[in-house]
């Protein structure tokens, strides 16, 4: 938890991502918890909790997206085949490994849809890929 508080408090986005999630107390409270003198209650504590998750995504997305952009060139990844283990062997087929290369405008519209938790959006973005 003293971790958590230390990142949240470490930036004017974490304070930001603290008031997205609903923390609203005093700064001497604040204070308290940071050195350890009060522990904040079990609805505070999931509080911090979620602040930490969205301003931590955020930082890793931002990061995310420039490496998998890879200077202009986009990122090759490898998709491979269901486990067919359960399949009754007359209704396996072969599945090959596909080689597909995501361009950077596509990574981008993919980590910013995982950053904000848009799983929908994730299916959509990756049924497009896919496709091509």
């Amino acid at each position: 938890m003293e971790a958590r508080l230390k990142y949240l408090t470490n930036s004017p986005a974490g304070y930001q991502a603290m008031e997205r999630a609903g923390i609203s107390v005093t700064p001497r409270t604040l204070f308290a918890w940071l050195a350890g003198d009060r522990d904040p209650n079990k609805a505070n504590r999931s509080r911090i909790d979620a602040a930490y998750r969205d301003i931590r995504r955020r930082n890793i997305a931002k990061s995310l997206k420039k490496r998998l952009a890879n200077n202009g060139r986009g990122t090759r990844v490898e998709v491979h085949p269901l486990d067919q283990g359960r399949v009754p062997n007359q209704n396996q087929r072969a599945l090959n490994v596909r080689r597909i290369n995501i361009r950077p405008g596509q990574w981008g519209h993919l980590v910013d849809a995982w950053a904000r938790g848009d799983i929908a959006e994730m299916d959509a973005i990756w049924e497009g890929i896919a496709e091509d």
